[in-house]
């Protein structure tokens, strides 16, 4: 290994800054934002971190230094979080006991977000292109819910969950402050009864223009303290709501299967919370970059959860733009 000459310690001083970022990252699953939000973002930046200390590494083998050992221990450390953003596997299966459908409609594009005509038919069309056993839908104009070709629903203000299997019993969740967060529904199948869970945490709130402006990295300061505002606030309120619900999943004592739109990535306090007894789909059987949300690029915040009575066979994210989400499906087998 060589020694380091003036250029190289500058370099090497901006890579331990983003070495330090990085172990921040790492810790921000285990920490409340409620105690420390700041440390939120850090999770949120995990890719970008990922592939700026992947340069690094290779800018050190090249030169043969000492500091790629630093760069490579770092990326190693984290590598079970890789599978959170990047999916190895290739699994296809035409045919299992169960197949789930969650989708963030964006209420079928009531308020003309998109500028397509028959949003709302194209969705359902698609819908019925997969023929799930089991369709969970937040954001969902409930006004239409009977284009949805389902025997058995349950409504609660904008979430809708659908199945072809009956529905016994029907519950909704809410937080402490009184807003829905979810639906719980107990559906018989083959005299098995399986709680299916359908939830939306709190959103970030943003207009079009700062979408538009994160997108551009357009960023001035009056827009970054007003997204920073937002996004502060909205980790708080969704770390409130991740206890409560990880307290509610522990009063239920059937079979589970989680639908959910977090609206955090998996490097987050709140998916660490809720996913830690669950198995993740994506996680399971998924393939190529993580992603679910249509605005902002490599970024996956709906899931399909699931417990140890099953196993996951195939997952399938749908690429249709028909709203600021993307459906995921998935099919699951029963192990008991």
């Amino acid at each position: 290994m060589k020694k380091l000459n003036f250029i190289d310690k500058i370099i090497y001083l901006i890579n331990s800054a983003f070495i330090f970022i990085m172990i921040l990252s790492y810790l921000s699953p285990f920490i409340n934002p409620k105690i420390f939000w700041p440390i939120s973002f850090f999770g949120l930046a995990y890719p970008i971190l990922l592939i700026i200390l992947s340069i690094f590494l290779v800018y050190w083998i090249v030169r043969l230094k000492r500091p790629l050992w630093a760069n490579l221990i770092i990326i190693v450390l984290g590598i079970n979080h890789l599978s959170n953003h990047i999916g190895t596997k290739n699994v296809k299966s035409s045919s299992a006991d169960i197949s789930i459908l969650t989708y963030n409609t964006r209420m079928l594009n009531k308020y003309n977000w998109i500028d397509q005509e028959n949003i709302d038919s194209k969705i359902f069309r698609l819908v019925k292109k997969y023929d799930s056993d089991v369709a969970c839908f937040q954001e969902f104009d409930s006004s239409k819910k009977n284009k949805l070709e389902y025997e058995y629903e349950y409504v609660k203000e904008n979430f809708l969950t659908a199945s072809k299997y009956p529905i016994i019993k029907k519950d909704y969740i809410q937080d402490l402050e009184k807003n829905i967060i979810g639906t719980k529904v107990d559906i018989l199948i083959n005299n098995d009864t399986i709680s299916v869970l359908n939830i939306h945490l709190a959103s970030n709130w943003f207009e079009e223009e700062q979408y538009n402006v994160i997108n551009k990295l357009e960023i001035d300061k009056k827009s970054f303290f007003e997204i920073i505002s937002k996004m502060k606030d909205s980790y708080i309120l969704r770390s409130s709501q991740a206890n409560f619900f990880t307290d509610y999943i522990k009063t239920l004592k059937h079979k589970k299967i989680i639908c959910a739109d977090l609206n955090d990535t998996p490097l987050s306090f709140t998916y660490r919370l809720i996913a830690q007894d669950f198995f993740d789909t994506f996680r399971e059987c998924g393939k190529g970059i993580g992603k679910s949300y249509v605005k902002i690029p490599f970024t996956r915040i709906d899931y399909i959860l699931h417990d140890n009575n099953f196993t996951t066979k195939n997952y399938v994210l749908d690429n249709s733009e028909y709203s600021d989400h993307y459906p995921i499906i998935t099919k699951l087998d029963f192990l008991n």
